[in-house]
This record gives C-alpha cells, structure tokens and sequence, in this order.
C-alpha cells in the first residue's frame, strides 16, 4: 500500500496507517512526510487543524491497540 521512500519511516507511521482510524489518516500521514512547498521554497506541513482531527479520530483506537502518536508527528510542530 505505502512506497517508502527510505528506511527508518515505516516504523513511525505504517501501525497508524494499519488502524485506518480515520478518513483522512493517509492524506495527513502523505502531507507530513512529503509536504507542499510554496514558489519561495518553503516547505508547508499539514496545518494543526487537520493533524488534531486525525489525532482525535485515532485516539481510541491507538489507545486500545498500545500505539502511540509518533512524535515527529506531534500536532504542535
């Protein structure tokens, strides 16, 4: 399902991936690891909004599975 595009990332987001706990867990899990970048160069990550509703939709599941929330993926970054 997922092209990794090196080691060592598989393991902070693929049992997040797994759980699909959420309608829009791949598209945050895709605008984190490969964000936007703008004309100047500037690379923009998924806004907090959209990473707190994830976190909110997966909550119960990670929970309940013992997964934890990666902290690369920490919604106040």
């Amino acid at each position: 399902m997922w092209d990794l595009p090196g080691p060592g990332i598989e393991p902070l987001f693929l049992p997040l991936a797994n759980l699909e706990c959420s309608p829009n867990v791949e598209t945050f899990l895709c605008k984190a690891f490969v964000p936007t970048c703008t004309e100047q160069i500037d690379v923009v990550p998924p806004c907090r909004k959209f990473c707190e509703k994830v976190y909110s939709d997966c909550k119960k599941l990670m929970d309940t599975f013992g997964i934890r929330w990666p902290e690369e993926l920490e919604c106040d970054r």
